[in-house]
């Protein structure tokens, strides 16, 4: 990994783009709404830089990396939707309201987790290789436990192609390309500085994401303040509850530091860019589009916070190897 990201900078630079965004969903909210198709492409420019942070020909693999998928598999498919089937007790009678929640908090991210892992300390080696155990894990056990927690109707809201299609744009490709431009490297001298720069523009396509994803999404909030304010405070309480888990379940399995982060920041990222086109199809759109936009807004909050909480959480012994890849 590259040690000279502006990390100092990193935090206010992310609050004051979540903060432009927002302003400028207030001031131009249907020119803010447009913005919305770009994320995608955003998020892959990120995740591509992001990649290109990973020294592949240097990687070896992680001590605890088999004790590592062992702790992401039990706490995503087992611990995760206990502690959600516990949080969400307390929701109204709304189907909408339930489903959507459910749908968004029981489904992992496989995208910019990534990228908050770096930024958190954490491993982005074993983060990379959790991405396809964490959709093909999602592809199986959602509809389980979306049938267990919300009746046999929430399983239509589910399309394995979808989530096959997101998982080759933003995940597959931009990997491809970081491999191809490191192979590339050993060959043509000119691409050691395409591979530079490519590195450098982790941090400022990740605030580009941030204002647009709060600029575009923003504005679909309009009209459901009142029932989102108890939502908020849920999402609020998992972003809470997950570095404790993160922490008990790391140690139950001896897991490294760096793996304890990354298994926090995986823990806490969920897959709301991926779902919200289901939550578009239940009986109350703007109502779900609402939840799972809160989500992703709370959430980004959340993890820019981890980025300095988590390492004090979990601080580096000198004892144990880092791997962090």
């Amino acid at each position: 990994m590259d040690s000279n990201q502006p990390e100092r900078w990193q935090i206010p630079a992310a609050m004051a783009a979540l903060g432009l965004g927002g302003g400028f969903a207030a001031l131009a909210p249907e020119p803010a709404e447009t913005l919305e198709p770009v994320v995608w492409p955003v998020l892959a420019l990120l995740l591509y830089a992001t990649f290109c942070q990973i020294r592949w020909r240097d990687l070896r693999p992680a001590a605890d990396g088999i004790r590592f998928l062992k702790a992401l598999a039990l706490s995503q498919a087992v611990f995760v939707p206990l502690l959600v089937a516990v949080l969400t007790l307390p929701l109204p009678g709304s189907p909408t309201l339930k489903l959507a929640i459910l749908l968004v908090l029981l489904a992992p991210c496989t995208d910019w987790f990534v990228t908050f892992t770096h930024l958190g300390g954490g491993s982005t080696q074993q983060a990379t290789v959790a991405t396809p155990v964490l959709l093909a894990g999602q592809l199986v056990l959602l509809p389980l436990w979306l049938l267990l927690l919300a009746g046999p109707t929430a399983v239509e809201a589910i399309a394995v192609d979808r989530f096959l299609v997101v998982f080759a744009g933003l995940i597959a490709l931009p990997l491809g390309l970081a491999l191809i431009l490191e192979m590339g490297t050993r060959r043509w001298r000119p691409l050691q500085r395409v591979a530079h720069i490519s590195r450098q523009s982790m941090t400022p396509f990740l605030l580009l994401l941030l204002f647009m994803l709060t600029a575009s999404h923003v504005p679909q909030l309009a009209g459901t303040g009142s029932v989102l304010m108890g939502v908020a405070l849920l999402y609020i309480a998992y972003l809470l509850a997950v570095p404790a888990l993160g922490v008990v379940v790391g140690q139950r399995l001896q897991l490294s530091p760096v793996a304890t982060r990354t298994l926090i920041f995986s823990l806490a990222a969920r897959n709301s860019f991926v779902v919200l086109p289901f939550a578009l199809t239940l009986p109350e759109p703007a109502l779900a589009a609402g939840v799972i936009v809160l989500q992703s807004l709370v959430e980004v909050a959340g993890l820019i916070l981890y980025t300095r909480l988590v390492p004090a959480l979990v601080p580096l012994q000198a004892s144990t190897p880092s791997n962090s890849g």
